[in-house]
C-alpha cells in the first residue's frame, strides 16, 4: 500500500468518524430500548437520586443536572461529542498495537469504522451498537474499556513472550520468530471469529428489522380496520390536534402520537377511559413526553414504534 492510498483511507475513517457523530446528535432517534435506557437518565436528572440498577445512565443524569441542561438534550446532543470520538480513539490505540504491517492498518481501522453502521434501527441491540446506544454501559464496555483492555493486554505480550523452555534446542533468534508467527495466527483467528459473529449479528438484525416493519404495518391496519372507535385527542389545551386513540372491537388500545409532556395528563384521562394496556402505541419523531408520563402513571405498553421521516401538512 503507498503512502498516498494509506494517509487516504486515514482521511475517509476520519470523516466516518465525522459523520457518525454528527448523526447521532442531530437525527438519531431513540428505539424503543433506548427509550427506557433515556428514561433512567431523566429521573436522576429530575430528583438527584442516584439509580443503582443504572450507575452510568445515572451518572449522565447527575452530569445534565449539574450541567443545568435537559438530559435529553445532554444525552442525544451533547453526550455523542464526547463518547464516540472517545471509542474511537480507544479503536485506534488498539489498531496501532496489533501485530500487523503499518500499512494494514488503516485498513483495519476502516472495517471497524464500517462495522458500526450495521445495527440501526435495531431494538435488540440498541444498548450495545455504538450509534445507538453511546449513552449505556453496555456500548462504553463494548467499545470503550474492551478495545483499551486489548490493547494492555497486546503490548503485554509483546514485552512477556510466552517461552518455551522444556527440551529446546532452538536459536534465540529463531524461537522468537515463532513466537511472533504464533501471535499473528493467533490474532487472525480472534479476527475471523469476531467477523463471523458480528455477520450473525447483522443478519439477524435485519431480518428483525423487516419482522419489525411488517409486525408495524399489520398491526396499525388492523387498529383502524376493526370495528370500534376512533378519538382524537386535542392536547392539554383543547386546541390543536395532538394524536388519535384507536380502540378496536376486541378492546385493544392503539395511540397515534400523543403530544409532548405538557399534553400527559389529559392523554392518560383519556386512555385511562378504555383501560391501562395499550397495544401499540406510534410516536412521532420527537415527541415522547406524553409518552413517558402515561409510562409513569402505570399503563403498560405492548409495542412501541418510531414513526420517522414524517411531514406537517398545514
Amino acid at each position: 500500500m503507498n503512502r498516498y492510498l494509506k494517509k487516504g483511507i486515514w482521511i475517509l475513517c476520519a470523516i466516518l468518524i465525522i459523520l457518525q457523530t454528527v448523526f447521532a446528535a442531530f437525527y438519531m432517534v431513540p428505539q424503543q430500548e433506548g427509550l427506557r435506557y433515556l428514561a433512567d437518565a431523566v429521573k436522576v436528572s429530575e430528583t438527584g437520586k442516584i439509580l443503582l440498577s443504572s450507575p452510568v445512565l445515572s451518572l449522565w443524569g447527575l452530569l445534565s443536572r449539574l450541567l443545568h441542561i435537559r438530559a435529553y438534550t445532554f444525552l442525544l446532543h451533547v453526550l455523542p461529542f464526547i463518547i464516540i470520538p472517545l471509542c474511537y480513539a480507544a479503536y485506534i490505540f488498539l489498531v496501532l498495537s496489533l501485530p500487523v504491517a503499518s500499512e494494514h492498518k488503516p485498513a483495519v481501522l476502516f472495517f471497524i469504522c464500517l462495522l458500526q453502521l450495521f445495527g440501526y434501527q435495531s431494538e435488540t441491540l440498541v444498548p450495545v451498537t455504538l450509534l445507538l446506544g453511546w449513552y449505556t454501559g453496555y456500548a462504553l464496555s463494548a467499545h470503550l474499556f474492551l478495545p483499551l483492555l486489548l490493547v494492555f493486554l497486546i503490548r503485554y505480550l509483546k514485552k512477556h513472550p510466552v517461552r518455551e523452555t522444556a527440551g529446546a534446542d532452538i536459536p534465540y533468534e529463531e524461537d522468537e520468530d515463532m513466537k511472533h508467527k504464533y501471535l499473528n495466527s493467533r490474532n487472525l483467528g480472534i479476527a475471523l471469529l469476531v467477523v463471523l459473529l458480528l455477520f450473525t449479528a447483522v443478519t439477524f438484525i435485519l431480518n428483525r428489522k423487516i419482522n419489525n416493519l411488517h409486525l408495524a404495518t399489520q398491526n396499525l391496519q388492523k387498529s383502524i380496520e376493526g370495528k370500534g372507535e376512533m378519538v382524537e385527542f386535542r392536547g392539554a389545551l383543547g386546541d390543536e390536534g395532538k394524536g388519535y386513540i384507536l380502540v378496536g372491537g376486541d378492546g385493544g388500545i392503539s395511540v397515534l402520537f400523543g403530544g409532548d409532556e405538557a399534553d400527559g395528563p389529559a392523554l392518560y384521562e383519556e386512555i385511562a377511559k378504555y383501560g391501562q394496556n395499550v397495544d401499540n402505541w406510534y410516536l412521532k419523531e420527537g415527541e415522547q413526553g406524553a409518552y413517558e408520563y402515561c409510562r409513569q402513571q402505570g399503563v403498560s405498553v405492548s409495542h412501541v414504534y418510531v414513526m420517522q421521516g414524517m411531514e406537517e401538512v398545514q
